[in-house]
């Protein structure tokens, strides 16, 4: 890193050499780049639009402004000064990968693509870019693309693990699981306790009725990481699905022990008290659900469901006027059980 950062203050005295402030631009540049590195971006920020004030045509101080908004989460400002760090110098390639990532966060998937395809034109045999390409075409459900991006990063690189869990996925979103399966056990040898890799591969086994098979993977990935909320999740979903409920519970319990804020897995939690007959306890899982989320309309509809159960008909029916107001088609299914209570 030293030695990078060596190379950028000498371009920075080779450009600013002729003008009056060049010393100063150099100090400056310094500065910005140490409170870069002190992750101190907001004052980053400033010094660099400083020296792009003074003088326009410093690619770094470009790239350093788009990486500060950037890492202040500001893509759109991130974009516009990577680009024009990219405009002042063609071939800067790290610009050109900090661009895509940029465009990605901020949706704009095919202007991602091609700032990584230009990045690509330097250096061809990048299976990162590679990934970074996959990823965008993911993110737009092309997934036919995005395998073949994933595929090409991991031909180049077979060590490189990043792209094998997306691929699985892609895959999987195509219902080509015997793939996704062979893919996912592939990094599972190169990654013998990757959590994600036997969590979607269990997830892979339940979406074809295999729920042994989902259980096994499913509880190995807890093994490894008692915290991980999303496979306690999947596991209740096991046996929900099979309406074993007394058997969902404790994962279910778990998940929201893990992840309190998560309202998906208090919803969940909530429906399986409802279907074992414990209604307040139900109900107590789903005003957590939507204190986090008024606007969930699974949420508004357990809540309403708890209410007729505990003969509270007069608030379920406000539970079906926000549900109405939600414009959810769970209105009148609950409508129609408070009228049949």
């Amino acid at each position: 890193m030293r030695h990078l950062r060596s190379v950028f203050v000498l371009v920075v005295l080779a450009v600013v050499s002729s003008t009056v402030f060049s010393q100063d631009l150099v100090a400056l540049f310094k500065q910005g780049k140490s409170e870069f590195d002190s992750k101190n971006y907001t004052k980053a920020v400033e010094t660099f639009k400083t020296i792009n004030a003074a003088n326009s045509n410093i690619p770094e101080s470009f790239y350093y402004l788009g990486l500060s908004h950037y890492e202040l989460d500001q893509y759109q400002l991130a974009a516009n000064a990577l680009q024009k760090a990219v405009d002042l110098k063609p071939d800067y390639f790290n610009a050109m990968v900090f661009l895509g990532n940029a465009l990605d966060y901020l949706k704009k998937y095919d202007d991602a693509i091609l700032s990584y395809r230009n990045a690509l034109k330097l250096k061809p045999d990048s299976a990162w870019l590679h990934y970074e390409i996959g990823v965008s075409y993911f993110n737009q459900k092309l997934y036919i693309k995005a395998a073949e991006s994933y595929e090409n990063a991991i031909r180049l690189d077979p060590s490189y693990t990043r792209p094998y869990r997306n691929l699985g996925l892609a895959y999987r979103n195509l219902k080509m699981y015997p793939k996704a399966e062979a893919v996912l056990l592939k990094l599972i040898k190169l990654e013998s306790e990757n959590v994600m890799a036997y969590s979607d591969l269990g997830y892979v086994y339940s979406l074809q009725g295999k729920d042994t098979e989902a259980v096994d993977y499913y509880k190995m990935a807890v093994s490894f990481d008692k915290t991980h909320s999303l496979t306690y999740l999947r596991l209740g979903n096991i046996y929900y699905n099979s309406k074993q409920y007394q058997a969902a519970l404790p994962y279910y319990r778990q998940a929201v022990s893990n992840s309190p804020k998560w309202v998906t897995a208090l919803v969940y939690l909530g429906d399986t008290y409802l279907n074992l007959k414990r209604n307040d306890e139900a109900l107590a899982e789903y005003q957590k659900a939507v204190v986090l989320d008024a606007s969930n309309e699974y949420a508004q509809y357990g809540k309403g469901l708890a209410y007729v159960y505990l003969g509270k008909k007069d608030l379920a029916r406000g539970q079906y006027d926000i549900l109405i107001n939600l414009k959810s088609s769970n209105a009148e299914k609950l409508l129609g059980i408070i009228n049949a209570n």
